[in-house]
């Protein structure tokens, strides 16, 4: 059974969400929201770090062998 499609839980985008269209092939990564951020495990890309990084300019994304993480927002003071 295919998992159900994966909406991308960060409000602000600029453009399509190209982590929406990466996972959604079955041999996609997974992504998960978590506390606020957006996991994602797999075989990762340079590009497609560039263009989850591109569709969401408010966030910091980070790319560590085959974990992606879109960063909760920061908050003033913290």
């Amino acid at each position: 059974m295919k998992p159900a499609r994966f909406l991308c839980p960060v409000p602000e985008h600029h453009g399509t969400c190209a982590l929406e269209a990466a996972v959604a092939g079955p041999a996609g990564p997974r992504a998960e929201p978590v506390d606020g951020a957006v996991v994602v495990h797999g075989t990762l890309t340079d590009a497609l770090f560039a263009a989850v990084r591109v569709c969401h300019p408010t966030r910091h994304v980070t790319l560590d062998d085959d974990t992606l993480v879109i960063w909760p927002p920061t908050r003033p003071g913290t």
